[in-house]
């Protein structure tokens, strides 16, 4: 049975005033590391990586969380070491300031050794270490713990441990199986006469303890989660599910923050390699509005030059950090802004201030680096296509404000314009634009073979006669007006034009059903103005490899036959020669 105790019941007139759940109108300062590296997996110890790199990451991590004053400060799963926790704990210069609440996932330990460096920290005078969950822990080898800091109201340091209540699953039993020690704590921190209220569950910890138990224990509309993890799955059914499940209701507002570890994390035991390529740390939130609302545009673009990109999950916003590692400080707002008049409290968040990488010469955390969320640039390398062609893409960092309408441009491509470029079901993230991991890598790779077919067919000149004109006399262009270009929608334009509304919209889709495809064509005509609904030009998936036209709509028309591809896997091969025909890129 798990056991959700509030932190203000523990610590009665110390508990202090923590900024995470007060509603003073404030919003919440966020700092957070995603780590990376070759862990240790020890049955005896847990998970460790005790070298001196993380340890001089760690230390640099703490002292830019203070120098940045963040009100939240964590780190995933299985990370902080405790080499770097006791000098914390020794030295008030490293504590943190009044109100602020560090969330350290520290690297596993030995129960009996965790118990002695435990009894080490009591004996500190201005320390308080509450252990009422090692009480109820079980009797195995090793801890997988949470270690809350904050100052309390008499201005001493207060260390509150949170174990992990299941294990993870993992069919081989190599990270913890029944060597981990389980606890039963659940700690949730609140605030007097407030509806904010701020609780961590450690990775598997959210496949046994359902979200509608968390409700029931916590009175308070307005919850942010923290859920750390040395996770290489994610995006588990189970945990997806875990998360939708606090959206599908309004009867409470939730905020669920992700943290992993990075890609490139590596753990090897009995022979066995662990690899650890799918971070997701990331910021859930409920969708409240349109994606074309400016707001929301002006947020999700500032994030995108600062390295968080964005994707919505059914109607869950997903604002998600890089692959690599690097630390993030952020800021998000809160449910519960009691009555304050500050303008942060109508705040869109999160506001990504800046993303650091470590610099190995230098030895510290180096803001800036990260920049533009956009990799297409890689994508572009790995086809082989010159990067020199005037597409509506962001290929630079310089050129970075083209990332504005590339959603638009690969979204049009598809039928479906930017929202969809940006939706997605179960959290599995196909946008172009902004990879995730190698799972979205993937996804979006088979978007792109079908964005090459499309090409392909264009060079080759496989046009209706209402858009003969475009024959060896097009490249792709998004109007200069978006995103207020209202329905004048379109993705191509001829080079050399003769008429002035010559632009069309040049679609493929691997559909077959020529009913469906019908509809398609009719939901684009509905989206624009008429004066181009007889440049709509719609490639879909014949019988076997080819495509066919789609020509119904069109008021000049001709029986295209259709014309069959070259085979996926030498598309690659064939794209550089491709991406050289189709008019003049110079005159472009």
């Amino acid at each position: 049975m798990k056991i959700f105790t509030r932190v203000s019941h523990l610590l009665r007139d110390k508990y202090p005033s923590l900024t995470v759940c007060s509603n003073n109108g404030s919003p919440i300062k966020v700092m957070q590391w995603q780590c990376s590296g070759e862990i240790n997996i020890n049955k005896t110890v847990g998970v460790k990586k005790e070298d001196s790199p993380i340890i001089d990451k760690a230390r640099k991590f703490s002292g830019e969380a203070l120098f940045k004053m963040a009100d939240l400060v964590l780190t995933p799963e299985y990370s902080f070491p405790f080499s770097v926790l006791n000098e914390i704990v020794s030295n008030p210069a490293m504590w943190p300031r009044p109100g602020q609440l560090w969330c350290l996932g520290t690297q596993g330990e030995n129960r009996d050794i965790l118990e002695q460096t435990f009894s080490v920290w009591k004996n500190n005078s201005n320390t308080y270490l509450f252990d009422i969950a090692v009480s109820n822990l079980e009797h195995n080898n090793f801890v997988s713990p949470l270690i809350y800091l904050f100052i309390t109201q008499d201005n001493n340091l207060c260390i509150l441990p949170q174990f992990k209540t299941g294990s993870m699953a993992d069919a081989r039993n190599s990270f913890e199986g029944p060597n981990l020690c389980r606890g039963k704590h659940i700690f949730i921190f609140d605030h007097k006469d407030c509806q904010n209220v701020f609780l961590s569950l450690i990775c598997a910890d959210a496949m046994h303890i359902p979200s509608s138990e968390i409700s029931q224990n916590i009175a308070e509309r307005h919850i942010i989660l923290f859920h750390p993890q040395l996770n290489p799955d994610p995006r588990y059914s189970d945990l997806v599910t875990f998360r939708q499940s606090f959206f599908r209701t309004d009867q409470k507002d939730v905020r669920i923050i992700t943290l992993n570890w990075s890609e490139g994390t590596l753990g090897q035991f009995e022979n066995h390699l662990y690899k650890f390529d799918i971070p997701w740390s990331a910021y859930f939130k409920r969708s409240r509005t349109s994606l074309s609302d400016k707001s929301l545009r002006n947020n999700k673009e500032a994030n995108h030059k600062t390295g968080t990109g964005y994707v919505v999950s059914d109607r869950i916003e997903v604002w998600f950090s890089s692959r690599l590692e690097h630390c993030k400080f952020f800021i998000i707002s809160k449910g519960d802004n009691g009555d304050s008049l500050l303008p942060v409290v109508h705040r869109d968040d999160p506001t990504t201030d800046s993303s650091y990488t470590y610099d190995v010469l230098t030895k510290r955390w180096v803001s800036g680096q990260l920049g533009c969320a956009s990799n297409i640039k890689d994508m572009f390398a790995q086809y082989g296509i010159p990067t020199d062609l005037p597409y509506p893409v962001c290929l630079t960092t310089s050129s970075c404000d083209k990332c504005k309408k590339t959603d638009f441009f690969y979204g049009s491509i598809f039928g479906q314009f930017e929202d969809n470029e940006m939706i997605c079901s179960d959290e599995k993230n196909s946008r172009i634009l902004v990879s995730s991991d190698k799972n979205s890598d993937k996804l979006r790779d088979d978007k792109f073979d079908l964005l090459l077919h499309l090409k392909r067919l264009l060079d080759q000149g496989e046009l209706p006669c209402a858009l003969k004109y475009l024959k060896n006399n097009y490249r792709f262009k998004v109007s200069d007006d978006f995103p207020s270009q209202g329905l004048y929608q379109y993705n191509v334009t001829p080079i050399h034009s003769l008429n002035r509304d010559a632009e069309a919209l040049v679609v493929i889709t691997n559909e077959m059903d020529v009913a469906l495809v019908e509809k398609l064509v009719k939901h684009l005509s509905d989206s624009m103005s008429e004066r181009y609904r007889n440049q709509i030009l719609v490639y879909y998936r014949a019988p076997g490899n080819g495509y066919v036209i789609y020509d119904k709509h069109l008021s000049n028309k001709s029986i295209i036959q259709p014309k069959f591809s070259i085979n996926l896997s030498s598309i690659k091969h064939a794209t550089f020669k491709l991406f050289r025909r189709g008019g003049n890129p110079s005159e472009a």
